[in-house]
């Protein structure tokens, strides 16, 4: 499990309590969260540029460190979540906002439950979009 959880550092950097953005338009689930981050990249509103992590088809999630190491994950969405999975060990985060720039989840189990990290959709370089 310490693996996942090292794995899951774009997701859940230091995680600090945020904010939620509740203006944001309803959050969006299944198929319509699929659409919103296949094929894109995001890193924590607080972390580095290097670090960056990806939404591929397949279900094929890929965190890059600032050092560049990569590390490969599956995902899936269950209903307005987003879940990633090393083998049989995964974790989901609650999706609590969406907008143009980011969207904000929020960790269900663990050390960091009820945490939230807003992630900031960004490109292969970590640059913010929008």
């Amino acid at each position: 499990m310490r693996i996942l959880f090292a794995a899951l550092a774009a997701f859940a950097t230091v995680a600090h309590p945020v904010q939620a953005d509740t203006s944001a338009a309803a959050v969006p689930s299944g198929d319509a969260l699929v659409e919103l981050v296949l094929g894109k990249h995001v890193r924590p509103e607080n972390g580095s540029k290097g670090q960056v992590a990806s939404f591929y088809e397949g279900g094929v999630f890929k965190q890059r460190t600032p050092g560049g190491d990569v590390r490969e994950l599956s995902w899936r969405v269950e209903g307005s979540q987003i879940c990633l999975a090393n083998g049989d060990q995964g974790e989901c985060f609650q999706v609590i906002s969406t907008g143009d720039d980011h969207i904000t989840l929020k960790a269900l189990a663990g050390k960091r439950k009820e945490n939230t990290q807003k992630m900031l959709f960004v490109n292969e370089q970590g640059i913010p979009q929008g």
